[in-house]
């Protein structure tokens, strides 16, 4: 998502929280229906940043043509507000 975006989208959102009480859960769902819908794979099944999350990782086991089995780790750390880093290692078992 592009910083003026961003802005915008936060801007937005510190609206409806000045609103009035909202549970966590209602912000979320609020901040997750504005977002635009991204292409990059990860954020298929990665969660966005949010108080308290620190770390994700996704796990694939492949059994390549070789035989020999293949470990593929996505790992996706979260830094604070809106920013995180994916990284990806593969080894063979």
């Amino acid at each position: 998502m592009d910083n003026e975006l961003e802005k915008k989208l936060q801007a937005a959102f510190d609206k409806f929280e000045r609103t009035g009480e909202h549970e966590e859960s209602e912000k979320l769902e609020w901040w997750q229906s504005k977002k635009p819908e991204s292409e990059w794979e990860y954020d298929t099944y990665f969660d966005q940043p949010e108080p308290g999350l620190v770390l994700q990782e996704r796990i694939t086991y492949k059994r390549r043509d070789d035989g020999k089995i293949e470990r593929e780790t996505i790992v996706r750390r979260f830094y604070g507000n809106n920013d995180y880093q994916d990284s990806t290692t593969t080894e063979i078992i």
